[in-house]
């Protein structure tokens, strides 16, 4: 039997319609795909989720960008897929990847070019930079200017433990931006590190420095008559284990009086287990500033870290270096830390207290017992943690800072981006220089934080989640079973 025609013309339609609309769907995926990714290459199309959007570039990564006028390379030393895994991996490593990410950011920029660049594939790669020792994953950021050589953790906040290094942090944008700055300035500003007197090391503010432009380096002023180096702006010195002589304070002296140019600062940092320093606390007396017996705790169980009444959160007090911290609600924390007393000793010296512990604090004596316990005589309400003390002669300024512990450059507590302790450091170092202008730009976690347990708490977690947690619920199961089976 024959189907009538219009069945067979209806049939022919709809097959016609549906293969159409086959055709047209796949033509308009194709499309969108190819639309896509043009835009893709072009444009970044990713939702950036993270807390502190480490996976976009800040106002101030933006203002270097757009103050740039000369070409700059950014070569990656490793193949993308490679780098994007980090260490030894498989898939991504969300750490290396918003490092990855930073780069095509900063590319972005019409005078920035971004190359990848595997040195066995073109061993003769490194004969472009010989004065470099080059490794797998660096960073080199190159203008006509100079050439700056970025260690591959250098990106990284990393955390030593018993098993090993971990990332903390990114610091991939602060310094791509600070390189780029160093690259193409003319002259950078110099900081220098006094050593010679067993003092605490001074890596994680060097670094932190470094991030922001500084040009760091250190100098040996025991059993020599060198001056301080007059170039340098900026002198650190960490919690000496051995006190100045008269001729060590002379070149201190003479190095921010500045043959009454002025224009020098002294960050120091104290150390509560240092033996007593009488010739250098004097002449920090003499700015204004005493370094106290003891260490400072706190009575505020709200302010505590961890249960250690030494370790805990301050308070930034309401000065021109701290004003903005302030307005960012942001807190330092100061570990173990000796009291300051402020004692202005000239109308030439002016004092700001720049860190101070809560309402109740107290003193632990250094020569307290074993069984000592706080009394009354012992709290002291808002002590000072940190000053800074600015002499003024004829408009020309020089600054000493005192911290009340080296554990404030403490490298965990510079990378919490929750604490103001980097941003306090990079804000003086700014202002006592005049490089208002310089960007601050503070680390950004990336992946999740770590949980830092003991040996018996992992063993009871183990028991808790493993055995007992999931027999439980098996033993609820078969309860639940013997009871309804036979309903």
């Amino acid at each position: 039997m024959k189907q009538p025609k219009t069945a067979k013309s209806r049939k022919f339609r709809y097959g016609s319609f549906a293969t159409l609309l086959t055709v047209g769907v796949i033509v308009l995926a194709v499309a969108v795909n190819v639309v896509m990714g043009l835009l893709s290459d072009r444009f970044s199309l990713t939702l950036d989720l993270t807390p502190s959007t480490a996976f976009k570039l800040s106002d101030e990564s933006k203002e270097v960008l757009g103050t740039l006028t000369e070409p700059v390379t950014i070569y990656v030393l490793n193949d993308e897929s490679t780098y994007v895994a980090g260490s030894g991996q498989t898939g991504l490593d969300p750490n290396y990847s918003q490092a990855n990410e930073m780069f095509k950011l900063f590319a972005g920029n019409k005078n920035v070019t971004l190359e990848y660049v595997n040195m066995v594939k073109d061993p003769s790669f490194k004969s472009k930079f010989p004065d470099l020792e080059l490794n797998e994953n660096d960073v080199i950021i190159s203008s006509s200017t100079r050439n700056v050589h970025i260690g591959g953790a250098d990106l990284f906040n990393l955390q030593t433990t018993a098993y090993g290094s971990r990332i903390i942090s990114s610091k991939a944008e602060s310094t791509l931006a600070s390189g780029i700055l160093i690259a193409t300035s003319k002259e950078a500003t110099k900081v220098t590190v006094l050593t010679g007197h067993d003092e605490f090391t001074a890596e994680p503010l060097s670094n932190l420095l470094q991030q922001n432009s500084f040009d760091v380096d250190t100098q040996n002023i025991v059993g020599n008559s060198d001056p301080i180096r007059p170039e340098s702006s900026i002198l650190i010195l960490c919690g000496p284990k051995r006190d100045f002589t008269d001729e060590e304070i002379d070149k201190l002296d003479t190095f921010l009086t500045n043959g009454g140019d002025y224009g020098k600062t002294l960050l120091y940092f104290a150390d509560s287990e240092q033996p007593e320093l009488p010739k250098l606390e004097s002449y920090l007396a003499e700015w204004g500033i005493t370094v106290k017996p003891g260490v400072l705790f706190e009575g505020d169980n709200s302010r505590v870290i961890q249960s250690d009444r030494f370790n805990t959160i301050a308070d930034f007090t309401q000065n021109s270096f701290t004003s903005a911290l302030i307005e960012k609600n942001l807190f330092p924390s100061i570990p173990y830390c000796v009291p300051l007393e402020e004692t202005n000793t000239s109308d030439a010296i002016k004092v700001s207290t720049l860190i101070r512990y809560g309402d109740q604090a107290g003193i632990y004596p250094e020569d307290a017992p074993s069984n000592w316990k706080a009394t009354a005589q012992d709290m002291v309400q808002y002590p000072t943690a940190a000053a800074i003390s600015t002499k003024t002669i004829s408009d020309k300024s020089s600054y000493v800072a005192v911290f009340g512990s080296v554990n404030f450059i403490n490298e965990s507590l510079l990378a919490e981006s929750s604490l103001g302790n980097a941003k306090l450091l990079t804000s003086l170092a700014n202002t006592v220089t005049d490089r208002g202008d310089m960007v601050t730009i503070e680390p950004k976690r990336v992946s999740g934080g770590y949980l830092d347990i003991k040996q018996d708490e992992s063993n009871m977690m183990f028991a808790l989640f493993i055995v007992i947690v999931p027999v439980a619920v098996l033993g609820c199961g078969i309860f639940v079973y013997l009871r309804r089976r036979h309903l």
